[in-house]
């Protein structure tokens, strides 16, 4: 099991309006990351593994108005491969 709490830093890739609710997007934002994953071995292979992660951002700069910050919440399931 892995445990990962830490700063992260991000950039605007792209933005879009749509309706009256959007508001402006800054270029730049910081916050705080957790991470909780677990890795589960493939039977019969020591090289091979399956992964399942869960990962929270909250930014730490308030957007619009309304001192909005900005949030994101993944979950994400996939094959690892030990390389080395």
């Amino acid at each position: 099991m892995v445990f990962l709490v830490g700063p992260w830093v991000g950039s605007q890739l792209s933005w879009e309006k749509e309706g009256r609710l959007a508001a402006n997007c800054e270029v730049f934002d910081a916050g705080i990351a957790v991470h909780l994953g677990v890795e589960l071995a493939s039977p019969g292979s020591s090289r091979t593994s399956v992964g399942l992660e869960g990962i929270y951002h909250r930014g730490l700069r308030e957007h619009s108005e309304w001192l909005e910050t900005s949030r994101f919440a993944a979950m994400q399931v996939g094959f690892a491969y030990k390389t080395g």
